[in-house]
Formats: structure tokens, sequence, C-alpha cells
């Protein structure tokens, strides 16, 4: 796998804090990541406090795809999230994308406010989460 070790550490720590609720359970999940998608990080001093993962790849879609978003614990209401979220809304409007998707679990209160925010709004309710939608900018 070759996705930078502080951010794989920064996952496994996540993913010990919300007791195995933070991504997929197996190295399936983040060896699609290092494959496929997209990383931005926000580092400072050499440690990354925060990334995003997302999808704007495909010509056939009209839309880009965040798949997984995390500030480290101690950076959290710093803006960092926002930051890196307009990023992407940012390379998606320049690739020609129209907007960007993304799932959030309901019981993520933060997540869902920060994204209600910067404009997503919610399209279906899918269970435990929700699909939404933001447009590109």
């Amino acid at each position: 796998m070759n996705l930078p070790k502080k951010i794989v550490d920064l996952i496994h720590g996540e993913q010990v804090r919300q007791n195995g609720n933070f991504v997929p359970e197996g190295e399936g999940y983040l060896e699609k990541l290092a494959d496929k998608a997209e990383l931005l990080s926000h580092d400072s001093l050499g440690q990354c406090l925060g990334f995003v993962f997302f999808y704007c790849n495909d010509p056939a879609k009209y839309s880009s795809y965040i798949t997984l978003l995390m500030v480290a614990q101690a950076s959290r209401k710093s803006g960092i999230g926002a930051a890196l979220v307009r990023y992407v809304l940012t390379l998606t409007a320049q690739r020609g994308f129209k907007v960007c998707r993304l799932e959030v679990r309901k019981e993520n209160a933060a997540a869902i406010k920060l994204y209600e925010t910067m404009g997503f709004c919610q399209l279906e309710d899918r269970g435990d989460k929700y699909l939404m939608e933001a447009q590109a900018s």
C-alpha cells in the first residue's frame, strides 16, 4: 500500500477512537484509496493535521465524490476540514464537473453541520447515512 504513514496512522487512530466505525474493516478499502482516489492533506511542521480522499476522474459523470475526510482530533474546529472541502469543490469545477457528492453518517452531527454550511444538501436517506451534494465552485 502506498499511503503515507502519517495518513495511515491518523486513520488507524480514528478507527480505534470510533470503535471500528471510521472506515470499513480490512485493508481492501485503504488499498482502493491508495490506487484510485486523490489525496489532499494539510500538514504543519511535518505533521498531518487533516486529509481528504476524493474521486474526480470519470468524465462520464458530472460529479466528484468525497470518500473520506478527517481532521486530527486536536485540530478540529480550526477550519482545516472546510479548507480541504473548498479545495475539492474548486478542483471539481476546474475539471468541468458540476457537483460534489459525499455520504455522511447520520450520527455525525459535526460533519453534517460543516457540510451544510458549505452548501451541501441532503439528496437521499440511505439508512444510517445521508447522501449529500453541493454545487462545484
